[in-house]
């Protein structure tokens, strides 16, 4: 049975775990074999679209069932924002849900459970997941306790961009198997088929998020400024026009044009690989697991992008000097490298590498890609402007319950900190790379002419100030 009107998660006894249908069949069993009296659900995320809950199981004394496994239960809710259609069309609860349980069932039947918990039970009504509880801290939490320790910050800052190389390899290498299983899934109609195909990568949808994650920024900055009220994108989009004379549509279609100068590789990803979705498990035997959660994103995406939503956390705290950006771009591609040719060899059977072997693979990566890595730097910085846009974005249309959440743990990260942090970013990338030999590379001349195109476009749009010498730097 499920419910005909939703329980809030809070509100869960023992007995609807029991009694309802939610959970796999074998994982009900075991909850109605033990002795519990009761549960307590504690918070332990929340997002724009989802928010996280873990239920753990007592005795009448007070007492943690001891053998009994937590259950992690995921909630998919609505955000509607009157301003941007767009943005509740991408975060459609029902879509995000079905997304993340199908991509689910996938990687499950094509590569086990080894890159994601395990899912033990469904809603479709309440539009929750349930996983078995991961007994870990997330990579937000540990960066957060080793804030005083750069040698172990940087040790699972490189650790999980190892992790990601490797996943993204094997999904790549997957790609096709997966799109068949989602797509073809007689479990899904025809019309939830159509939305996944149309939603895992679009160039109009890579346009249209550009554009919104501007109209959010510029909307704050006239409500600030000039006192304007904007009823939605359109109404901002002809203050735009009337008042900045800028055609901003027209704007944004010009840089996506000059940015494919940059001849980005597309590839199968997970599609939000923050550092607060990894978890790492360190087993008994030396080797670990490394498990990566919220799937609904997962899709095509430029190579490195999982590498840069990685790198994109509130205060700085999953970021490497922007100085060492070659370093860590022979890092991913040796990694991806040795992690293909494990794979083929294996047959996709055990292609873990142990945690220590993050020195040798660092070693063993100096002076292997010395083409290939300037133009990956290129790409993943000018790919962590864009992502810096779309938190920047976030972060103004987020209420402050949800900053709060983001920021949580992160010393003197306020608001302001918060909303300063995006722009000093962008301004950093694009002096760095107003120095970066460019011109020497392939279409290195029209790398320089989008990159100061963006950089002249978001000044004269007043969200970020780029200096005119970096801009005079760019346009030589």
């Amino acid at each position: 049975m499920s419910f005909t009107t939703i329980k809030p998660l809070e509100e869960l006894t023992i007995d609807d775990i029991r009694s309802n249908d939610w959970l796999n069949q074998d994982v009900r069993d075991r909850y109605s074999n033990k002795k519990i009296d009761y549960i307590k659900v504690n918070s332990t995320s929340k997002s724009g679209h989802s928010k996280g809950r873990e239920i753990k199981f007592f005795n009448s004394k007070g007492r943690e069932i001891s053998g009994v496994s937590s259950i992690w239960i995921k909630e998919f809710f609505g955000n509607n924002d009157s301003f941007s259609e767009f943005y509740n069309a991408q975060r459609n609860p029902n879509l995000l849900f079905l997304k993340e349980f199908r991509a689910n069932e996938a990687i499950k039947e094509i590569l086990g459970n080894q890159f994601h918990p395990k899912l033990i039970g469904k809603d479709f009504l309440s539009k929750r997941l349930f996983y078995e509880c991961l007994p870990s801290l997330n990579d937000r939490d540990r960066l957060i306790s080793e804030k005083d320790n750069e040698n172990n910050r940087r040790r699972i800052i490189y650790s999980a961009h190892r992790d990601i190389a490797q996943m993204g390899v094997m999904l790549e290498s997957r790609r096709r198997k997966m799109i068949s299983r989602i797509e073809n899934d007689e479990e899904n109609d025809k019309d939830y088929n159509k939305q996944f195909s149309d939603s895992i990568f679009s160039e109009q949808d890579r346009k249209k998020q550009l554009l919104d994650y501007l109209l959010t920024i510029l909307k704050f900055k006239y409500e600030q400024t000039e006192g304007k009220k904007f009823e939605d994108c359109d109404d901002l989009k002809h203050y735009i026009s009337n008042n900045k004379e800028l055609h901003i549509a027209k704007l944004v279609k010009g840089l996506h044009k000059s940015s494919e100068e940059l001849n980005y590789t597309t590839v199968w990803g997970h599609g939000d690989c923050r550092a607060h979705n990894l978890k790492l498990i360190i087993g008994n035997n030396g080797y670990y697991e490394r498990k990566f959660i919220d799937w609904e994103q997962l899709g095509l995406c430029e190579l490195g992008y999982d590498h840069v939503t990685y790198a994109s956390a509130e205060g700085d705290i999953s970021s490497l000097p922007i100085e060492e950006i070659e370093k860590l771009s022979e890092f991913i591609i040796h990694t991806r490298r040795i992690t293909r040719l494990r794979d083929l060899n294996s047959q996709g059977k055990d292609t873990k590498i142990k945690d220590y072997d993050v020195d040798k693979l660092m070693h063993d990566a100096i002076g292997k890609s010395p083409g290939s890595k300037k133009k990956f730097s290129v790409q993943l910085l000018t790919l962590s402007i864009v992502e810096h846009l779309h938190l920047y974005s976030s972060n103004l249309r987020y209420s402050q319950a949800q900053r709060d959440d983001f920021s949580a743990g992160i010393d003197s990260w306020n608001n302001q900190k918060m909303f300063d942090y995006r722009p000093h970013k962008i301004n950093e990338v694009f002096e760095f790379l107003s120095d970066y030999e460019i011109r020497d590379m392939k279409n290195g001349n029209e790398i320089c002419n989008y990159l100061h195109f963006l950089a002249k476009s978001l000044t004269e749009l007043e969200i970020v100030d780029v200096p005119e010498l970096v801009l005079s730097k760019l346009s030589r």
